[in-house]
């Protein structure tokens, strides 16, 4: 039965993906004052788990982790999930890496690091 808030709409749920705890946290907790249901997962590994065990409207995915990078953790999202909308966020902004991702197939969007909370919202809610 999915979440319902007191409106009656039913409250979406993100997956944070980010190796930086401080990220995480700061996503969780204004994402969650948005209204969103917020997962996290440190890696790509993680990431790629949780999403098999329940699927989430959208997913957050830090470029640059540990145990699957953002790009590895796209290819197999693209497989399996063609449909799930990804934003990938990044600090490292590299143009071939950046084809790499588009060529995926998955629909996906890039937000450069830093960001602004409220542009990040924009366009998540242009998304979902």
């Amino acid at each position: 039965m999915p979440l319902l808030s007191k409106g009656g709409e039913t409250i979406k749920t993100i997956l944070v993906v980010d190796d930086n705890e401080g990220i995480r946290r700061l996503l969780k907790e204004f994402l969650t004052q948005e209204k969103y249901r917020v997962e996290t997962a440190t890696n790509g590994r993680e990431a790629l788990q949780q999403i098999t065990k329940k699927l989430p409207s959208l997913v957050l995915l830090d470029y640059k982790m540990p145990k699957k990078n953002g790009l590895q953790v796209l290819d197999e999202l693209s497989k399996q999930f063609p449909d799930l909308p990804v934003i990938m966020i990044t600090g490292y902004y590299e143009e071939n890496e950046i084809k790499k991702a588009r060529s995926k197939g998955v629909e996906y969007y890039i937000i450069i690091k830093p960001f602004s909370l409220f542009e990040l919202l924009e366009t998540i809610e242009s998304i979902i």
